[in-house]
Formats: C-alpha cells, sequence, structure tokens
C-alpha cells in the first residue's frame, strides 16, 4: 500500500523544489547592497549579441507558423479563419516573411494575444507556438536596438537607481520597476548570472498555499489506511542453558507474523520546513516455530505495537528520518513436541526457565520492532520514489507554467516558491 497522503504533501511542494533559492533572513537594506555589489563592473561586462541566434530562432518560428497555418487549415476555412483573427496571424506571417526593426512591436502583440485565455490555447501545437515566439522575439528586440550597448549602460545606471529606491521604500511599485529592468537584460541576454542574483536577493514571499489538516485528513479517509500485513519471520537465536554445563543451544525459527492496524498522519509545529509524522497503530500476531535439536517448539507472540516515520519536506528536498517502533508484546509457548517423551519433557522443563523465556521475550520483542521498521520503511521510501517520479514528470508542465507568465514576468512579477512550513493545522 502506498503512502498518498505524502505524495499530495509532496506534490503540493513540486513546484517548490524546482523554484530557485533565496537568501532568507536579511533585511531590504541587507539584500539591496548584496544585489548593487552584484552590480560593480556591469557596465563593463556588456555581450555583443550572436547573429546566428537571430538566424535560428526565425528559422524556427518559420516552421512553426507553417506548421499551425496547416494545422488550422485541415479543420475547415471557418475554423482557420477564427483563430487567425483571433491570433493577428496577418501581422505574424508578415513578420516572419520579411522581419524588420519596425514589425517587432506587431510581432510583440500577436505574443500578448498567443496567451489570452481563450479556450484552445492549451493545444499542444500553440503551445510549441508560443515557444517559438518568445525565443524569437528576445532576438528581434535585441537586434531591433541600434545602440544596444548604449541602452544596456543606461539600463544599469536606472537598475542601480532604482535599488536605492526599493531600498528606502519597498513596495510594489519600485519592485516592479525593478522586475521590468531585469527583464530587459535578460531579454537582451545580458549579465545572466547578475541577472538570477539580484532578482533573487530582491524578492520576497507575498503570498502563501494553506493545506489544512481537515482538507488532509478528508483526503486520507478516503484512502485505504487500514493495514493488514503477513510477513514471513526468519530467526536464528542461542538460548541460554541453566544446566551445569551452561552451553547455549542454537534455535531455528520460522513462521508468519500478521500485522493488523491503521497509518494516519501528524503534523508538527516547524517554522522552517513541514514537519511530517507517518504514524502506526496497531497488533502483530505471530506464530512460529522454533527448533533445538530434537524438540520443536510452537510460539505464538501478541501484543500492541506503535510505529512512526518522522518524513520533513523542505525546499531541499524529502528528508525521510528513521522510523522508531515500539513494541509491547510477549511471548508464550502453546506446544512442545520431540520424537520420544524424554526429549519432549526436557524441552517443557527448558522452556519453563526464567531466563529462557526473559530471552524469548526479549527477542520477540526486537523480531517484531524490525519486521515492522522494515516494512513501513519500505512503504515510505516506495511513496517517496513514486513522489520524485512525478516531480520528474511534472517538470515539463511546470516549464508550460512559466511559459504562461512570461508576459507578467517581463513586466516586473516574477512568480516564485521560496519556504514552506507545518504547524498542527496544516501545511503552509
Amino acid at each position: 500500500m502506498p503512502l498518498p497522503v505524502v505524495r499530495l504533501l509532496c506534490l503540493a511542494i513540486a513546484f517548490v523544489m524546482l523554484a530557485d533559492s533565496v537568501v532568507l533572513g536579511q533585511t531590504t537594506a541587507q539584500r539591496v547592497e548584496l544585489a548593487l555589489a552584484r552590480l560593480d563592473g556591469a557596465a563593463a561586462r556588456f555581450q555583443e549579441p550572436d547573429s546566428a541566434w537571430f538566424d535560428a530562432t526565425l528559422a524556427a518560428l518559420r516552421a512553426e507558423t507553417s506548421s499551425v497555418d496547416q494545422a488550422l487549415q485541415s479543420h475547415g476555412v471557418d475554423y482557420a479563419k477564427a483563430w487567425k483573427e483571433h491570433l493577428r496571424w496577418s501581422q505574424l506571417t508578415s513578420y516572419v516573411e520579411q522581419p524588420s526593426a519596425d514589425k517587432v512591436a506587431s510581432l510583440a502583440l500577436v505574443r500578448r494575444w498567443l496567451y489570452s485565455n481563450r479556450e484552445g490555447l492549451e493545444y499542444p501545437f500553440f503551445a510549441n507556438l508560443r515557444t517559438t515566439v518568445d525565443a524569437h522575439l528576445d532576438a528581434a528586440v535585441t537586434f531591433a536596438d541600434d545602440d544596444l550597448e548604449g541602452s544596456f549602460r543606461k539600463k544599469i545606471e536606472i537598475l542601480r537607481n532604482q535599488l536605492h529606491e526599493i531600498a528606502i521604500k519597498p513596495d510594489d511599485e519600485n519592485a516592479a520597476a525593478v522586475g521590468r529592468t531585469l527583464g530587459w537584460l535578460e531579454q537582451t541576454r545580458q549579465l545572466p548570472d547578475e541577472v538570477s542574483d539580484v532578482r533573487a536577493l530582491i524578492s520576497f514571499s507575498n503570498a502563501q498555499v494553506f493545506i489544512t489538516k481537515p482538507l488532509i485528513d478528508r483526503g486520507f479517509a478516503v484512502l485505504a489506511t487500514q493495514v493488514e500485513q503477513s510477513l514471513s519471520v526468519s530467526d536464528r537465536v542461542q538460548v541460554p542453558n541453566a544446566s551445569l554445563t551452561g552451553r547455549s543451544r542454537t534455535a531455528n525459527v520460522c513462521g508468519t507474523a500478521t500485522t493488523r492496524g491503521q497509518i494516519s498522519l501528524q503534523l508538527l509545529d516547524n517554522p522552517d520546513l513541514a514537519d511530517v509524522k507517518l504514524v502506526y497503530q496497531g497488533d502483530i500476531d505471530s506464530r512460529c516455530r522454533a527448533f533445538i535439536g530434537p524438540v520443536t517448539f510452537a510460539m505464538r507472540t501478541l501484543g500492541p505495537v506503535h510505529a512512526m516515520t518522522p518524513v520533513q519536506l523542505s525546499m531541499a528536498g524529502v528528508n525521510i528520518l528513521t522510523t522508531d517502533v515500539d513494541p509491547k508484546v510477549r511471548t508464550q509457548i502453546t506446544g512442545v513436541s520431540a520424537k520420544n517423551a524424554l526429549f519432549r519433557r526436557i524441552g517443557k522443563r527448558r522452556a519453563a526457565e526464567p531466563e529462557s523465556f526473559r530471552q524469548m521475550n526479549s527477542r520477540a520483542s526486537y523480531k517484531a520492532g524490525s519486521l515492522l521498521r522494515e516494512e513501513m520503511d519500505q512503504r515510505v521510501h516506495e511513496a517517496i520514489n513514486q513522489i520524485r517520479a512525478e516531480i520528474a514528470n511534472a517538470q515539463e508542465s511546470f516549464q508550460g507554467f512559466q511559459n504562461v507568465f512570461a508576459p507578467v514576468v517581463r513586466e516586473g512579477a516574477t512568480p516564485r516558491l521560496d519556504g514552506m512550513m507545518s504547524t498542527a493545522e496544516g501545511v503552509i
């Protein structure tokens, strides 16, 4: 049985695990100082754009435009006409047939409409067209600037002034202004490392998602939380001997242990990460046979068992801690058999010895704990592996999510997730 609730919580932070890290525990003024230091000497680090960038993205855009045009036409003239009017198709084809600096604004308008909230724009071929328009528009804007180096130097100076402003007044207006300047530098492929660092330094959380404990419990309630599992038992035990020789005997034990119980979820207060505990509460019933020389002992181990696996979810990923098991079981001998009566009487006498009885209970408790710990660890690791596979599969969708937000990123708003925490009431 997988642990779907762990998967639910981890998928809720899948985007967190794919997001950039930020510098925490610093004031705005301190972050701005670091950002300004990152821009020292930046004006001298201008990079002349490579014309191959423009040519390659234009060729890709032409090919994709032709592909989408054919796809639209295959659905009929009226269907194609409606979409082309919505997307300002004539302006797109005018640009790809003969690109020029004065048509860049038209291409930007087409791009805006590709991100409009119209049903059907989620189709794969529109997604591919968005990607190629995005890629070429950056190159088109860059090469349309007759004095790119002069514009670059002005943007660096503007950015410095904007950072000083945001240190004095860290509001949305100043943050958006900085974001637009960083967007221009990103679009023209200038200072990629510096832009990434400055953006991280001045980014602050301004929204949160709260997954409440009742919601998690309701989702958990519809899943298979009841556990009934049979596990094979195999063990070798040295049994003490109270006779004069004092030599211990080896007992080969085999049988089956059945666990019945329920797995529940606990959330703990932790301001730095999501602290989750998966708790198993149930009983174990083990029926085994121990073979000591010519004597066979039938044994039954019964009692309640409590197990807990801590799982910590953070920006760094998923951390599974050691499972703690507390078995409160006792073992009893339910039968002694041997080939003759003498061996059977000796076996019963030794089973009644206090030291043998203590060791049986101690070993049974240890074995029950080991079996349940292995089972819990296996279940949790299987669930976490599934989570990681789902997160890997989600990367393409996450890229699409970023593409949808690309227009607002260029306007200075960068969606990002930068932390999480847990309380007894839920995960934030």
